[in-house]
């Protein structure tokens, strides 16, 4: 397998793991304490509803409790999301609903409200003064439920005391009454005990009265529900917020510059392989590969040891576990100024060279030609386009994480609270697109099951990216369909153009051409043709060698010469010279990758560089009976601060 195609996108699989990990264990550390407290109890809890027409409730709580320890007051948090299972004849649902808060009223004590982890979370007292060991608590509030998405009848499901008080409840009463006229009509009031207990009243005259006989333990819900026929509810539009207006608006002017710059900039002509039987001229190896995949490596440059070697140079020497190259001319003009500048740091005391033996200035040599080759073949790519590229796949990000973000701000989730779990999809997202576009352009330097995992990947990531926030925050029911579905569909075509891009130059398409055609070749090239080439040309399997090694299918043109029979190269000695052809190459491959070590050990740590080694080788609960304690809207808890 090519490990420079899969060492080229690691980075992005260990940083997407970190943040998936993090996530994880945000989620299971944020949660609110279930811990039973002894400090206080309630000793009677009174409610009161009117159910308006619009699908909103005026309600009014009022609460005794006795303090067996100091306190301020109490709180009260009320969920502004959840996700709601019930069922009515033979039909379950499960809906997700946001609810909206406002009217907030204290008629007792001094009050703050803020919207905290997806909560509206009420204090009650003054942090400046202590409760007396009896208080009563007064305060009112109005909950929008909005369209119920159901088309089959409406309904009356809330839970008037939520699972999250931890303590006892004595002398819960409730008194319900209904805007518009219903009478005649039986409502259940669900309550949590050992088991749960369903207890049945009649709504008079759209008005209902229900005393709890139980005390209530604490994480005990109680939930009233009646079914009402479609159409009871008038539900008013859907509003849409301005913020979804603005990053619409933003994502839709991202898309014209992206579609603008995609007709502008992008190389129209597609790269036709020329399919080559020899070496390309003017371009080495190390060129070839730097091309194929946009970065450079010990590998490539290595690979220059064989290219002189085929045009006579210098000669390969394998002596047991020793392999010497030795030097048969100087370099001469028809080496590109990095060449020798590498030929004469492994040549400059003596005309040999030892691949095992670490040589600090070989090792700056490679470092001063790695940067040389990628400065000679950047007229290859547009730098611009190329920037391009990867800056949409920042901004669709980015826009989705905005998206995403706000949306959590309008169902009551908390700024700081839902901004790293945001940071971190975002990332994901981010990640994810990359690894898909980083493996389609280094697509010839990757075998195709690496190439397509990384694509495969980086899509289930992008997409399980995506699902998860569809599930999690924008399947509800009062968002506009302008944060659902617009801003989303809209980065899409961004994506697209990013993935479309072609980045190479169009003036340039004829040289690469020549290197995919010539990769072409070596892969398609049926065993009868390279038979008939071998017999024309018998170097032409040493020639093609290097090309094959830095084109990561060295391995293929290996196995399509095992059945040829080919003299030795001149250049090329060992302690065994009846091995065959197969042999030979691979042995001289490892001995490629034997030197591809030894220079990063060479490479002194203050030259600030650094070179990779490896190069090229071979390559909320469902429930029965139409109802349940703590299943319905609203609910919450409370406690003592």
């Amino acid at each position: 397998m090519n490990k420079k195609g899969i060492r080229t996108v690691v980075p992005y699989f260990l940083l997407i793991g970190v943040v998936i990990a993090a996530l994880i264990l945000f989620f299971c550390l944020y949660n609110f304490p279930r811990t039973r407290s002894n400090d206080y109890a309630v000793n009677s809890y009174h409610v009161s509803a009117f159910v308006k027409e619009n699908g909103s409730i005026d309600i009014r709580e009022t609460i005794s409790v006795h303090f067996d320890k100091e306190s301020h007051g109490i709180y009260r948090y009320i969920p502004l999301s959840s996700n709601v299972s019930f069922e009515n004849g033979d039909k379950n649902y499960d809906r997700r609903y946001v609810y909206q808060i406002s009217n907030i009223k204290s008629y007792s004590h001094k009050f703050y409200y803020s919207k905290e982890n997806g909560n509206m979370v009420i204090m009650l007292g003054s942090p400046y003064s202590l409760a007396d060991e009896y208080e009563t608590y007064d305060f009112a509030y109005t909950l929008s439920l909005g369209n119920d998405m159901v088309g089959d009848f409406d309904q009356f499901y809330y839970n008037l005391i939520g699972d999250g008080w931890d303590t006892t409840i004595e002398n819960f009463s409730v008194d319900i009454d209904f805007e518009k006229q219903i009478s005649d009509r039986p409502i259940y009031f669900y309550v949590q005990l050992a088991s749960q207990a369903q207890i049945e009243q009649q709504i008079t005259n759209s008005h209902v009265s229900f005393s709890c006989p139980f005390v209530l333990q604490p994480f005990s819900p109680l939930t009233a529900r009646v079914v009402l026929e479609e159409g009871y509810f008038s539900f008013p539009p859907v509003q849409t917020n301005v913020v979804d207006f603005l990053i619409a608006i933003i994502s839709i002017v991202f898309l014209g510059i992206a579609a603008i710059l995609f007709i502008v900039k992008n190389n129209k002509k597609k790269i036709v392989p020329i399919v080559e039987f020899s070496a390309p001229d003017g371009i080495t190896p190390a060129d070839a590969g730097y091309i194929v995949d946009r970065a450079i490596e010990t590998g490539e440059l290595s690979s220059l040891i064989v290219y002189w070697a085929s045009k006579g140079y210098v000669k390969i020497v394998e002596e047991e576990e020793k392999v010497t190259v030795v030097k048969l001319k100087d370099c001469d003009d028809k080496f590109k100024n990095y060449e020798q500048n590498i030929f004469k740091a492994m040549f400059a005391d003596q005309p040999l060279f030892d691949i095992s033996t670490p040589s600090e200035k070989v090792g700056l040599a490679f470092v001063r030609a790695k940067n040389e080759v990628k400065a000679q073949n950047k007229k290859f790519f547009s730098s611009n386009v190329t920037t391009f590229k990867h800056l949409f796949l920042v901004i669709a990000s980015i826009l989705f994480a905005l998206n995403v973000f706000f949306v959590a701000k309008n169902i009551g989730f908390d700024s700081l609270a839902q901004f790293l779990p945001i940071l971190c999809l975002g990332t994901c997202m981010f990640l994810g697109l990359e690894m898909i576009l980083l493996a389609k352009e280094k697509q010839l330097a990757m075998s195709k099951f690496s190439c397509g995992f990384c694509i495969f990947l980086g899509s289930l990531i992008v997409a399980g990216v995506w699902i998860f926030c569809s599930v999690a925050l924008f399947e509800t029911y009062n968002l506009s369909t302008l944060s659902v579905l617009l801003v989303p569909i809209i980065l899409l075509p961004i994506i697209a153009f990013s993935f479309l891009f072609n980045d190479m130059v169009e003036d340039e398409n004829h040289s690469l051409g020549k290197i995919h055609g010539l990769r072409k070749f070596i892969v398609t090239t049926e065993q009868s043709r390279i038979e008939v080439l071998a017999k024309e040309n018998p170097q032409m399997f040493f020639d093609i060698l290097p090309y094959a090694y830095v084109l990561g299918v060295s391995g293929v043109w290996i196995d399509k010469f095992k059945t040829v029979e080919l003299a030795c190269p001149s250049w090329y000695a060992c302690s065994n010279p009846s091995i065959v052809n197969a042999i030979i190459a691979t042995r001289i491959v490892s001995s490629l990758s034997r030197l591809d070590r030894c220079i990063v050990i060479s490479i002194p740590r203050s030259s600030g560089s650094s070179i990779s080694a490896g190069g090229h080788h071979f390559g909320g609960g469902h429930f029965g009976g139409g109802g349940h304690a703590g299943g319905g809207f609203g609910g919450g808890g409370g406690g003592r601060w």
